[in-house]
């Protein structure tokens, strides 16, 4: 599921609703991925951080349609469940949120962790930690795949093998959910 574009109209929305400049791309492209905290630090200074994801509750699903979804994302989950593994969606996304864009998406992780479910967003690695309890799992035995540099650096920090997507290199890359199948059979 690539959300750039969704997630580019909606700050963009929540820009002009608080009154700020429109936020370029390139700006918005070097934090993509990163926790509200972070949002609210660049682009919104004057607003608090719950005001910034009621925003983000309330309107990105107004831009929903440009949301893509890999159309090979259901049956690589399918696949994932049929060999016997687990699936973790780890976001900074708010978890209610994360949890509606997965509906839309027809998507059913086994597990979901939102930027509200810790402390610490990512880049910093207590989703991936929260994770590993969750599946009761060591380091070793996770593969993450994620499509940002934050999720580069939460992997790196948290000492598991990384996947990346969407131009993000990692130990493995790979440009689409398919290939993940190869990658682990």
């Amino acid at each position: 599921m690539h959300s750039f574009d969704a997630w580019f109209a909606t700050v963009n929305q929540a820009a002009s609703f608080f009154g700020n400049e429109s936020i370029k791309e390139k700006d918005f492209r070097a934090s993509y991925g990163e926790s509200t905290e972070e949002d609210v630090r660049k682009f919104f200074p004057n607003q608090t951080v719950k005001s910034v994801d009621d925003f983000y509750e309330n309107h990105f699903i107004s831009n929903i349609k440009h949301l893509k979804v890999a159309p090979d994302a259901v049956n690589v989950f399918q696949k994932l469940k049929d060999i016997g593994l687990f699936t973790v969606i780890v976001t900074n996304t708010s978890h209610d949120l994360a949890l509606d864009i997965l509906n839309i998406a027809n998507l059913k992780p086994d597990k979901l962790i939102g930027g509200d479910d810790v402390v610490n967003a990512k880049p910093d690695p207590e989703m991936i930690f929260k994770a590993f309890e969750y599946l009761k799992v060591k380091d070793s035995e996770i593969l993450y795949v994620g499509d940002s540099v934050y999720d580069q650096e939460a992997a790196k920090s948290a000492g598991v093998k990384f996947v990346g997507i969407g131009g993000i290199n990692g130990d493995n890359t790979i440009s689409n959910l398919t290939e993940l199948i190869d990658l682990i059979s």
